[in-house]
């Protein structure tokens, strides 16, 4: 039985350690994962038209499903603190969101486009897609401002200025376990969802971190996949791992992967996020930058971004060890069947370890 003895006045010392230590991982080699963005208008006149568009309504959620296969006219980079009218989730009503993303959708039969925002929660970093006229009075999100008392903010903080591989024991009870989707010519490991669904009775939280190169070219599979969620099997938070995942096995780390000359980081990105919400799913507040290597003037990119680089201290391939408060690292493409087999053997041996999977979005509201 684990035992976490932690005294109350250093739980949030250490929380800010171990998970900052997540945050950017540079130092290892990834072996395993082998339409650009138009240019934004002024943030003001984005501003202005958010604004205008609000109206006295009740507001509900999109769903992703909504957009499956639907053409994105616009996709523009926001980055606004706005008020939020009558969204009510769980008996309680948000008063104040982080847009995002402002988006235009044409819709078969019906015309014109319409509007609509990709928005983050600051407090418990879920995101959801609304129609543009929920929020107004916005005005620009600095990160800084509120840091002492939004988690978001805090968490775009860290990532932007933690770029360390240390990994300190947190006082979070859970362990977060994401598998990456990098492209791949194999099939998807279907034995990973079925060993992780067995026995369970609720939902298990994971986070795929998905690249555009495994979505172009593994449509059946991903549809196998999101039809797990809608059946209750897992619950899953949608990491964007770049649009090409570049990678050349002839250069050293510190000019691969998105470091290797001629990168355009914006499209790796938001081209990225435009295909995920293409085939129906909502992206996150996170990023993984392919194969955990990055550099301080990519991270300030994905802070200006809302984007919160998410690394790992537990890739099982690499001989790292599961600990409380973890991030696990494992490959479901086919790639990767080590770390994959030292999962299932962690979970045989560690009886209690599934119970302890957690939601990445807790593991950054410190």
């Amino acid at each position: 039985m684990l035992k976490i003895e932690v005294a109350k006045k250093e739980l949030y010392q250490k929380k800010i350690t171990g998970l900052l230590g997540l945050v950017l991982l540079g130092m290892l080699t990834a072996s395993a994962c082998a339409t650009s963005l138009t240019t934004s208008p002024a943030k003001s006149e984005a501003t202005r038209a958010i604004n205008e568009n609000a109206q006295q309504t009740t507001c509900q959620a999109v769903s992703p499903n909504q957009f499956y296969r639907h053409v994105l006219d616009q996709y523009r980079e926001q980055h606004l603190l706005c008020k939020l009218k009558g969204l009510v989730k769980d008996g309680s009503s948000q008063s104040t969101t982080v847009v995002l993303r402002a988006l235009e959708a044409r819709f078969a039969g019906r015309q014109p486009s319409e509007h609509f925002v990709l928005v983050a929660n600051p407090k418990s970093l879920e995101t959801s897609i609304l129609p543009a006229d929920c929020v107004a009075d916005c005005v620009e999100f600095k990160p800084e401002d509120h840091s002492a008392t939004l988690p978001y903010a805090r968490a775009l903080t860290a990532g932007e200025k933690f770029s360390g591989a240390q990994h300190e024991e947190n006082s979070h009870s859970e362990v977060y376990l994401t598998a990456d989707l990098c492209p791949s010519k194999k099939e998807l490991d279907r034995e990973f969802f079925s060993k992780l669904d067995a026995g369970t009775l609720h939902a298990t939280p994971i986070a795929l971190s998905v690249a555009g190169g495994w979505l172009r070219h593994h449509q059946s599979e991903l549809e196998e996949i999101k039809k797990l969620a809608r059946e209750g099997h897992f619950r899953i938070t949608w990491i964007n791992h770049s649009y090409s995942h570049p990678y050349n096995k002839d250069l050293p780390l510190e000019h691969n992967f998105l470091l290797e000359s001629g990168i355009n980081l914006s499209h790796e990105v938001f081209d990225n996020e435009r295909l995920m919400i293409f085939n129906g799913l909502l992206p996150s507040v996170f990023f993984r930058f392919p194969g955990l290597v990055s550099d301080s003037a990519d991270a300030l990119k994905l802070k200006t971004w809302g984007l919160i680089p998410v690394s790992a201290d537990a890739w099982l391939a690499k001989g790292q060890k599961i600990k409380v408060g973890s991030i696990i690292l494992v490959h479901a493409n086919g790639n990767e069947p080590l770390g994959l087999n030292l999962l299932y053997k962690n979970l045989e041996e560690w009886p209690a370890l599934r119970s302890l999977f957690g939601d990445l979005n807790d593991a950054f509201t410190f």
